[in-house]
């Protein structure tokens, strides 16, 4: 995102909502405006999930200036 003033509302489902809360803490780590996040039904973090998918294996800290 080059514009940082830019309000960013995201949602996201199963592995997309893992993926979403990942994200949002990363666009805030870079002074993004993440003003809301929506999840549902949100994988967890599992043996299973992470070995059929590639997401990051630490939980997120999803953040929002909602």
């Amino acid at each position: 995102m080059h514009d940082k003033t830019t309000s960013i509302y995201m949602v996201g489902h199963s592995l997309g909502a893992w993926s979403g809360a990942h994200l949002s803490q990363r666009f805030s780590e870079w002074g993004n405006r993440v003003q809301m996040l929506v999840t549902l039904g949100p994988v967890g973090s599992g043996l299973l999930v992470r070995l059929g998918s590639r997401i990051p294996y630490h939980r997120p800290a999803a953040r929002s200036h909602g």
